[in-house]
């Protein structure tokens, strides 16, 4: 919440927010079922923020205060609202890491977000952070609530394939070459982010 009134409309967008790109019903209103996904999700959050694995992570590669958030914000969203095994959780966030340095604003011009969306993914992204979010395509919840609005629309096969993969270095690979798309050979030093994130938080 925004301002601490629950009834105020920008409470209400915000809770209505956290609905959408959580998968609940959008009512704007903070009944039983948001309360519990809500205290779930920062629950988790602060298990990750004070992790060992986290701790190990910043020290190696010296992370500033919008990665780790970035960190912590995906990998509760991918486990908590995609319901995503550790291994694929790992995948996704190894691929973003190469992507962006898990950065939400970084663009060559061409490719922007964490994924680095482009052309009519782009632009799809920027019609959702709008027209559904109401918030700006640098916001973090709505690169996450997009990367699940691809997963159930215009990206659910690729997805589809993806949830398919049973360890780290397979669901990387999908992911990769289904979903991100790009056009480089990064995919063993994206395996080897992958697979460090798995270490990191996997259960």
């Amino acid at each position: 919440m925004t301002d601490g009134d629950l009834t105020s409309e920008e409470s209400k967008k915000a809770i209505k927010n956290f609905q959408r790109t959580y998968g609940l019903t959008e009512s704007g209103k903070y009944d039983s079922n948001t309360a519990y996904n809500l205290t779930s999700a920062c629950n988790r959050y602060e298990s990750i923020k004070s992790s060992d694995g986290l701790k190990k992570l910043c020290e190696k590669y010296s992370f500033d205060s919008e990665q780790i958030r970035t960190i912590n914000m995906g990998w509760t969203y991918l486990k908590q609202a995609m319901h995503l095994p550790d291994h694929q959780a790992a995948a996704v966030m190894g691929n973003i890491f190469q992507e962006s340095s898990l950065r939400c604003s970084v663009s060559d011009g061409r490719a922007y977000g964490i994924m680095q969306w482009q052309n009519a993914r782009l632009d799809r992204l920027k019609e959702f952070a709008t027209n559904e979010m109401g918030n700006d395509i640098s916001d973090i919840n709505v690169q996450l609530g997009f990367m699940r609005e691809e997963s159930e629309k215009d990206e659910k096969e690729n997805w589809d394939k993806f949830k398919l993969t049973a360890n780290v270095e397979n669901a990387t690979a999908v992911f990769f070459e289904s979903i991100e798309r790009a056009n480089d050979n990064t995919l063993s030093i994206r395996c080897k982010y992958a697979q460090e994130f798995y270490d990191a938080f996997s259960c």
